[in-house]
């Protein structure tokens, strides 16, 4: 039986992955940079993107929470990847007013997504 989407978080997780039974027989991969301080979190981001890009063809969904949220979704656009947003990944948009719901989570990801080559995944 074949994974549909493993996620992992960290820059080992794609190794750990790339080196799993699961490689390959995916169809999407979720990488969650989560715990990283929001200072590193685009690098960290880039680094998971780079190696799962290089190595599979699978599509791969970027994720941040908190912290973190917007500047993993600004650069899942940069990199022309899917993203995610909810109240269960931020409960501020990214200007730190809270949201008042999904919806304008949701639109403000698009806006950005817009600006780079990225998209909302369903």
């Amino acid at each position: 039986m074949s994974a549909s989407r493993p996620g992992f978080s960290g820059t080992r997780g794609p190794d750990a992955y790339l080196s799993s039974p699961f490689a390959g027989r995916v169809l999407r991969l979720l990488a969650e940079v989560i715990g990283a301080p929001a200072g590193r979190a685009a690098a960290e981001a880039r680094v998971m993107a780079r190696r799962l890009t290089s190595a599979t063809s699978a599509p791969v969904l970027l994720h941040g929470e908190e912290d973190t949220v917007w500047t993993v979704l600004e650069t899942a656009a940069e990199l022309g990847l899917d993203a995610r947003i909810g109240i269960e990944d931020s409960l501020t948009l990214p200007n730190g007013a809270p949201a008042e719901g999904n919806a304008p989570l949701v639109t403000a990801a698009r806006q950005i997504l817009r600006r780079g080559r990225g998209r909302l995944a369903p």
